[in-house]
């Protein structure tokens, strides 16, 4: 009975830390990153999804933020350590879902800031992917209700 009991709590403390250290895969150390390019950027649809996608030269999984401000719903992200950024500050989409896209580069951090401005009639469902075969970053934007 005491081995039994002993076999089970080490199972249990096995599988509480088996989770944690496969989230540790994801994480980016920026110091050991190489920079990036940004070879691609676009909106597209999906079904009744929208679809917002970057393309990169090397992996790059930011984390996504949302400000669920009921005039003004936005998403964003930080892409570190990107060599260079020229494309526009502001790109009008007019979807259903996303408004515009709007950049802003600081060239000293190497650091884009991406905001995807949302219209502010719908809930949202937000769902990142990203395709490691393509260095291919995607956000899945797809109306969850009407407000």
């Amino acid at each position: 009975m005491r081995t039994q009991s002993f076999f089970i709590i080490f199972l249990l403390l096995a599988l509480m830390v088996s989770p944690a250290a496969a989230d540790k895969k994801g994480v980016q150390d920026k110091d050991t990153l190489k920079p990036t390019t940004i070879k691609n950027m676009g909106v597209t649809r999906d079904g009744d999804a929208e679809l917002f996608c970057l393309d990169f030269t090397t992996a790059r999984v930011p984390d996504l933020q949302t400000i669920d401000d009921e005039k003004n719903p936005r998403v964003f992200f930080d892409v570190i350590k990107v060599a260079e950024w020229n494309g526009q500050p502001k790109y009008d989409i007019k979807g259903n879902m996303i408004r515009q896209v709007r950049t802003g580069y600081t060239k000293g951090s190497q650091r884009l800031r991406v905001v995807l401005d949302l219209n502010a009639i719908y809930n949202y469902n937000i769902e990142p992917s990203f395709d490691e075969r393509y260095n291919l970053f995607c956000v899945a934007i797809s109306a969850r209700n009407v407000r």
